[in-house]
């Protein structure tokens, strides 16, 4: 820019610096010196083009139009509906039997994986406490047994869970295992036959 030249307050464009009106954009001048952040700073226009408020409110504005606030303030019924569902399912998940009996489930799955035996057992043994007919728990509770040496006590688990849920090969198969090596080989075997015909493979 020389140095007879001044930037339009308006459109930043380099204008003479005796200019009254902008070439560019065709606004009158004031020649007190007012340059272009003073202008942007008047309007309240951004140089990206939006108004200071406009950015500023923009979520807010988004979230009138959906319906969660209210355009005065305050939360909206459809957000207040939806809060008190985001929070019953919560308390479903985590409070429900259900909800707790598959947390315990889950902490004993890793537990186990870990090589901590009497630690998932303890949680199986917890999960079917809370949901008495939660197949995979009592099978979780036989397989912990079975690694632990109990063998009665996890053919008892493996029977529990196929009289909940017969279709459960694994349980069928593991039954057949604890059978076995309890001196039961007939009963070993149709444990072990009753798996392969639910799971072939």
């Amino acid at each position: 820019m020389a140095t007879d030249e001044k930037p339009c307050p308006y459109c930043a464009e380099d204008i003479k610096a005796e200019a009254i009106k902008c070439r560019f954009c065709g606004e009158m001048l004031d020649n007190q010196g007012a340059g272009p952040q003073s202008f942007y700073q008047k309007s309240g226009i951004s140089r990206g083009g939006k108004s200071s408020k406009e950015k500023k409110g923009g979520w807010r504005r988004w979230l009138v139009k959906l319906g969660i606030l209210k355009e005065q303030g305050g939360l909206s019924w459809f957000s207040m509906v939806l809060i008190a569902l985001v929070l019953l399912g919560a308390w479903v998940f985590w409070y429900s039997p259900t909800g707790r009996s598959n947390k315990l489930f889950d902490e004993g799955v890793e537990l186990w994986d870990r090589g901590h035996y009497t630690e998932a057992l303890r949680s199986f043994q917890k999960a079917v406490k809370i949901k008495p007919d939660f197949a995979k728990a009592w099978f979780g509770k036989g397989v912990s047994l079975g690694r632990l040496g109990r063998y009665e006590e996890a053919l008892r688990a493996y029977r529990r869970a196929v009289e909940i849920k017969p279709d459960l090969a694994e349980a069928w198969n593991n039954k057949g295992v604890s059978l076995r090596r309890l001196g039961r080989d007939e009963e070993a075997l149709r444990a072990n036959r009753r798996a392969v015909e639910i799971k072939p493979d």
